[in-house]
Parts: C-alpha cells; structure tokens; sequence
C-alpha cells in the first residue's frame, strides 16, 4: 500500500505545475460566471499581487516600498 502512495504522489510532484495551472483556471472559470469579468479580474490581481509579494517574503528579499511606489507615477524630484 504504501508503494502506491509513493508512486501517486511521484505523479502528482511531476505534474504540480499542470495540477496548479487546472486549479487557477477552474477557480477564474467560476468567479467569472458568478461575479463577472471585472470582478474576476479584480481578484486575480489581487491574488497575483499577493503571491508575488509572499515571493519576496519567502526568499527573504524584503520588497522596496519605496522604489516600487515609484514605479507607479510618483513625481520624480
């Protein structure tokens, strides 16, 4: 029993990356057809914007607040 649980999950750690792409398209599918485009899209920044934030947090890079605010439109001096 115990090979053949090491073997799905073999399987399942080749495929993470299709297993992932499948669960993220089923989820925009459905906060499509419940809330609409606009909202859907919302939350898909939102959630891109989150992972890639926990990203730099996770590889113990600290994001630059600073450099990324200004990156979107503060006046330059």
């Amino acid at each position: 029993m115990q090979k053949e649980w090491n073997e799905v999950l073999a399987a399942l750690l080749r495929h993470r990356g299709k297993i992932a792409g499948t669960l993220v398209g089923l989820l925009l599918g459905w906060l499509t057809i419940r809330y609409g485009i606009a909202r859907a899209l919302f939350v898909t920044l939102c959630l891109v914007g989150g992972y890639w934030i926990g990203s730099h947090f996770d590889e113990g890079d600290r994001p630059n607040w600073r450099s990324l605010w200004g990156r979107f439109g503060s006046p330059e001096e």
